[in-house]
């Protein structure tokens, strides 16, 4: 009967751990695909307010980096990203213009991956608070 009592207990403890293994597996893509839709949403934006083409009106403004030009479109996004920094600078044309990977750009700038992924992150928020600070 013992016997019997922990086959059935034994059962019910599996059962519950892959329960909570499924639903955590479930929670983490849900928050990657969350996560991954926010990044394309701030990448069409951005893409949006700006153009790859060389200057045709004067009063749009321009971010070169050696032979690529990055064109502002938009008047409000032209001030906010005259505050910006070279490096700034340097990583919206690598990957508006040039269109590198995170991976890519991690080479260039020399750290990694994630420290692009985060890098990004936190220029795309500090575009948009300025941007809506603006506004």
């Amino acid at each position: 009967m013992n016997h019997l009592n922990n086959n059935k207990m034994e059962a019910q403890l599996t059962k519950y751990f892959q329960k909570v293994i499924h639903n955590a597996a479930i929670n983490y893509y849900k928050r990657k695909s969350k996560h991954y839709d926010q990044e394309m949403q701030d990448e069409q934006l951005l893409s949006s307010l700006v153009d790859i083409t060389d200057p045709e009106n004067e009063h749009l403004s321009t971010i070169s980096l050696g032979e690529h030009s990055l064109v502002i479109q938009d008047e409000k996004l032209n001030e906010i990203v005259s505050t910006l920094n070279q490096k700034e600078h340097q990583f919206l044309i690598e990957k508006l213009v040039l269109g590198k990977t995170d991976q890519e750009i991690a080479v260039v700038f020399g750290i990694s991956r994630q420290g692009v992924t985060n890098y990004k992150k936190r220029l795309y928020d500090k575009l948009k608070r300025k941007l809506n600070s603006v506004q």
